[in-house]
Parts: C-alpha cells; sequence; structure tokens
C-alpha cells in the first residue's frame, strides 16, 4: 500500500461493511429482503458488477429507461472468484443551450459585460451612457457581494423547516429517500478518479443521516454524479442505494425520471433530499411529476455571524456573492419552471 486514499469508485474491490456492502461478491444488506418486501421491491437491488481480469463482463439486467443496473443472485454466484468492480456509468454532461444562458446572463456574469459594454461607450465618447451603464454594473456588484443582501435574498427561498424524522409515518404510503445531484468533482487527484462536489456531499451526509433513523430505501438521480453518489452511499457512508437514476440533467428531469423509476415499484411518496434554496424549484418538480414530497431541506446556518454585523455588513466577499448568484439562479429557476413546465408549489404527505 502507497498510503494514498482510495476512492469510493475503486474502494468497491475491498470487502464492504454488512449494510449493503460487498464482501467476496455483492451481498444485500441484512435488512434489505424485509425493505423488499415492504415497498413491494424486486429482489435486494445490487449494483456491482463483475469483470474478469481482461474485458469480458458477465450478462447483466439493464433497465435503460430508469437507469437501474440490477444484478441477478445467479450471477452473482456464476462471479464466484472474480474481481468486484464498479461500473463506469459516465454518460456525458450534455451542454444545454439553457446551461449557457445561465453562465452568460445570471450575475456576475451579466454585470461584467454591462460593465465592459459600458467602458466600450466611454471609450467611444458617449460618456454619459458609458458612465451610467459602468457605474450600475459596479454598484449592482457591489451589493450582490454584501452578506446582508446575500442573506436577505437566500431568506426568500426557505419556506420549509427542517425535517423530523420522528414524526415521519411511513407505515401507510411506500415512501422513499430521493438525494439531488449537486454535480461531481472530476479527477479528484486524492481519490484516484472522481469525487463529488461540497454541496452533493451535503446532501449524501443528510441522505445517510435520515436512512439510519427511518430505515427508508434510498434513490440518487443525476446525469453529474448519480452513479457515484450510489458509490459514496455505500463505501463512505455505509449505507445501500434501491435505485439510481443517471440520465437527467436538470432538476425538471431528475422529478420525472425519478418518478417514473419509482411508480414502478409502488412508490409513491418522496422525502426529497436538497438544500433549503433549491426545495422551492425541487418540490414544485416532484409534485408536478404526480409524487407527494416530504421537504427535507439541509443546508441551514445562523443567519449572520460577527462578520456579518456592524462595519462588516457593508464589505463584501466572494461567499456572499456566490450566496446571491444562488438565490438569483433559484429564482429565475423557479419563474421559467411555472413558464415552461407549468410547475405547480406545494407539497404532500
Amino acid at each position: 500500500m502507497d498510503g494514498r486514499p482510495t476512492s469510493p469508485t475503486s474502494s468497491s474491490r475491498a470487502s464492504r461493511g454488512s449494510d449493503g456492502g460487498v464482501d467476496g461478491g455483492s451481498r444485500a444488506s441484512p435488512d434489505g429482503g424485509a425493505h423488499a418486501s415492504r415497498y413491494g421491491l424486486r429482489e435486494p437491488v445490487a449494483v456491482d458488477i463483475f469483470l474478469r481480469r481482461g474485458r469480458r463482463c458477465l450478462p447483466q439486467e439493464r433497465d435503460l429507461e430508469g437507469g437501474l443496473l440490477q444484478t441477478s443472485r445467479q450471477n452473482h454466484a456464476k462471479a464466484a472468484g472474480l474481481e468486484p468492480v464498479r461500473e463506469e456509468r459516465r454518460p456525458e454532461r450534455v451542454l444545454t443551450w439553457t446551461d449557457a444562458v445561465k453562465k452568460l446572463l445570471l450575475p456576475p456574469a451579466a454585470l461584467y459585460w454591462l460593465g465592459f459594454l459600458g467602458l466600450g461607450l466611454l471609450a467611444g465618447g458617449l460618456t454619459a451612457a458609458g458612465g451610467a451603464l459602468a457605474t450600475a454594473a459596479l454598484g449592482a456588484l457591489y451589493l450582490l457581494a454584501l452578506p446582508g443582501v446575500a442573506g436577505w435574498a437566500l431568506e426568500r427561498l426557505d419556506r420549509f423547516p427542517p425535517l423530523e424524522p420522528a414524526a415521519l409515518d411511513t407505515s401507510v404510503v411506500p415512501t422513499a429517500i430521493v438525494v439531488l445531484d449537486a454535480g461531481r468533482r472530476l479527477g479528484a487527484r486524492e481519490y484516484g478518479g472522481d469525487g463529488v462536489r461540497t454541496l452533493t456531499l451535503e446532501r449524501l451526509a443528510y441522505a445517510a443521516w435520515l436512512r439510519r433513523r427511518t430505515g427508508l430505501p434510498i434513490a440518487v438521480t443525476g446525469n453529474g454524479a448519480g452513479p457515484l453518489m450510489a458509490d459514496w452511499l455505500r463505501d463512505v457512508f455505509g449505507v445501500p442505494v434501491a435505485w439510481i437514476e443517471p440520465t437527467s440533467h436538470n432538476t425538471h428531469e431528475n422529478a420525472d425520471a425519478t418518478a417514473r423509476l419509482l411508480r414502478r415499484d409502488g412508490v409513491a411518496r418522496v422525502v426529497l433530499v436538497t438544500h433549503y434554496w433549491h426545495q422551492p424549484r425541487a418540490v414544485a418538480a416532484f409534485v408536478t411529476a404526480g409524487l407527494d414530497v416530504v421537504p427535507a431541506p439541509i443546508g441551514f446556518s445562523r443567519r449572520r455571524d460577527a462578520w456579518e454585523r456592524g462595519v462588516f455588513t457593508f464589505v463584501p466577499s466572494v461567499e456572499a456573492l456566490v450566496r446571491s448568484h444562488l438565490a438569483i439562479h433559484e429564482g429565475v429557476g423557479l419563474f421559467w419552471y411555472r413558464l415552461r413546465h407549468g410547475h405547480r408549489t406545494g407539497a404532500g404527505g
């Protein structure tokens, strides 16, 4: 051993713990059968596949529509003695026109374009118009970078209280925990492969926490890091994943694809894990997709720390600018989803 940390992807070569891991193969968690029976699922899902030391692969059941990979117990038996690895399921991230719009037209980029335009007008002799545009761009950038402004903007999206797991009744309606992708970190050299972004990691940690307190099965969704999220939940947090949805590119597609996947197993209600500022748009998407939704927001903190009081209220910061960007992104997203997809707000359950 060279002492270098191994990634969750590569660590699937090693033995897992008893909670949903594998040991010389792929073994369901001790309570996997109970959950399969309780929620009307097929046999406990295993997402490991087996490759020989060459490139031969055992036959797999593939659900192409939902993206669920399922290895039968018979294949596990045939695979005895083979090396277990995780399949590299990395669909290319498609750059859509909405991605381009977000990158180019949302602050802070939009303010830079406005400022450059103002400077151009100034250079061309249109001092009044150029000065006004440049001043407006600089002033808006300053305001968005203020902690107080950023905090106020995000508070407008704080619409759901933290979930109380003890108050969640799972005995009547089949329920699953759904974790939304927030992207992966490509080429995380410390792990020898890809890693998950900080926002994704926070969501995974809370989903694992909920799983241990409720016993509910977990679904992960997202083209950016969906399969990788399953690796991390199993290898880092020691909890199994029942569904993997790796085809969606945005929150609307997350909801549609996950709803189709869960409905086939009789799941009608989801505990939706994402950050509190993303919850309004996510809840609207999943409700519109036909699921009852129990919001499970995360990311809460004290409203303002010592550096955001007094004179420091007027000191701009990069962190505040990022938070303002998130608030504007979600506000525009809510409006766009309502306009294009007819999303309605509200949550069931």
